[in-house]
């Protein structure tokens, strides 16, 4: 049983006066300094899904369109062609000027491609994608108006260029979506906390002490086969268990399952068959099923682990309504009763009830590239 402490900005008066330990003040300031973090985040998340999936107008870096199973995420190699070209956004720009006709009954023009709405086309994409506009000829002449102070240059490192605003966020990037370099098998359950170095021993960059040292803890997971250099530190990798191929990649990673977790290695053990993260991890993977890692044999599996190649979308907006959100019952958080386990540990928790719904799909259209990238395991900036 639990007791609703009341929706986010609500009143205090409108709160439980106290419910366990949890005052309404302690709980606000949780809620401000710590869970709404989580709500924030996956609302995004739920978005982005949203978009990939609603999808009317798929393109890929070469300016042709998604086709399933010939044209799509298997055929994005980390080829410099496949990186982004800007044309990409003035063609973006023409189709959806010629598109206007049939959801606002008028016709857009190339400097105003969703009449009725004034302001800028809005793109959103990763980090990588950035970093390599800003290394083109047009990213150059872009930082130049930067430094002159130039008011088409936005703060905060959001990007104003020829009528397009650039938004930049990691949230964006689709981990180990595209062609598989490798993927194992977990073939031992992993439990909340274990993964990361013993901190009796181990100290991650000789810093910080991460996990915990109880014995109930596994500092490690243990594969099947990793081979030989194909899992590097510093590679960023999925731990999932929820396989797809809607995106053209054979037993490749469902990006979309809550249960895909992505985690930096921090040391490999090919010996023993045995990866350790910078992290512990925050999830639970103790359900056995049968399976074959991709290239490998049948086994007991509890979870896989994914290297492949990132994919990183551009989404490119004209007007507000692409998809909306319907609400069946608002935020609730929650401050749950004492248990037997911890009972010094207060427990904070909310809920919503509600879906993501199609609505205008001619507005917005995906791109989807590949880009530079730091996560190399390597040091370097490479195509990832």
């Amino acid at each position: 049983m639990t007791q609703p402490l009341g929706e986010p900005g609500s009143n205090k008066s409108e709160l439980v006066s106290r419910f366990g330990k949890g005052t309404p003040q302690f709980m606000l300031n949780v809620l401000r300094t710590r869970l709404m973090g989580g709500i924030i985040e996956t609302h995004e998340l739920l978005a982005r899904n949203a978009l990939l999936d609603f999808a009317l107008h798929k393109f890929l870096a070469d300016g042709s369109k998604w086709v399933a199973s010939s044209n799509d995420f298997s055929t994005i190699t980390t080829a410099s062609a496949w990186k982004v070209d800007l044309k990409l956004l003035d063609q973006a720009r023409l189709r959806m000027a010629e598109r206007s006709m049939d959801y606002r009954q008028e016709w857009g023009t190339y400097a105003q491609p969703v009449p009725g709405f004034p302001g800028d086309i809005l793109v959103i994409t990763t980090p990588g994608v950035m970093y390599d506009i800003w290394n083109t000829p047009e990213g150059q002449w872009m930082q130049d108006l930067r430094e002159l102070q130039d008011q088409r240059i936005i703060n905060g490192g959001v990007v104003r260029w020829r009528g397009v605003t650039f938004v930049e966020t990691m949230w964006a990037e689709l981990f180990n979506a595209g062609t598989i370099s490798k993927q194992v098998a977990v073939i031992e359950p992993i439990k909340f906390g274990d993964g990361a170095p013993n901190p009796d021993s181990t100290r991650v960059d000789n810093v910080y002490l991460t996990g915990q040292k109880t014995s109930d803890q596994t500092h490690y997971i243990q594969c099947s086969n990793l081979g030989t250099d194909e899992y590097v530190a510093g590679d960023r990798v999925t731990i999932h268990v929820e396989r797809t191929s809607d995106w053209g990649i054979t037993n490749g990673l469902d990006f979309t399952d809550g249960m895909s977790y992505e985690a930096e290695i921090y040391s490999v053990n090919e010996a023993d068959e045995q990866l350790t993260f910078r992290q512990p991890i925050p999830l639970e993977y103790t359900k056995a099923f049968q399976a074959a890692p991709h290239g490998g044999a049948t086994m007991t599996c509890y979870a896989f682990v994914t290297k492949a190649q990132h994919i990183h979308p551009i989404y490119v907006i004209g007007s507000r309504g692409m998809a909306t959100f319907a609400s069946r019952r608002r935020i609730r958080v929650y401050n749950p009763i004492d248990t037997a386990d911890l009972p010094n540990v207060i427990r904070v928790s909310w809920d919503e009830y509600g879906e993501m719904n199609r609505w205008n799909l001619d507005i917005y259209e995906t791109h989807f590239v590949a880009a530079s990238s730091g996560l190399s395991g390597r040091g370097a900036v490479e195509v990832r």
